[in-house]
């Protein structure tokens, strides 16, 4: 009973520990596929074909009047007309795009 209960936790202990590293290694991929991008000082632009561009609805050209200068989740890039997006990591947007996961800046 006891060796059959030893094997069970190992391999339980294992499976945990897989699962753990698995969790580590996944956004330490991300981050190593957006630094070459990030190093060469110019980042591509949002694909609007991209999924995550169409689930979002994402649009270059606003026609609402919301635009993502205007949105909580934009940062600018110094001079210039675009700037970066926390819902695309390592790709950069228009200031006058839009995209669903617009939030307003407050006044």
């Amino acid at each position: 009973m006891t060796a059959e209960m030893n094997v069970s936790q190992m391999n339980r202990r294992s499976f945990n520990k897989l699962v753990a590293k698995s969790v580590a290694v996944v956004p330490l991929a991300a981050l190593a596929t957006s630094l070459p991008l990030r190093a060469e000082g110019e980042a591509a632009m949002v694909d609007p074909e991209s999924p995550t561009a169409k689930g979002l609805q994402y649009v270059v050209a606003s026609e609402n009047g919301d635009v993502c200068s205007g949105c909580l989740l934009y940062v600018p890039v110094e001079g210039k007309d675009h700037g970066n997006c926390s819902i695309f990591p390592g790709q950069v947007v228009p200031a006058g795009a839009w995209c669903s996961a617009y939030q307003a800046k407050p006044a």
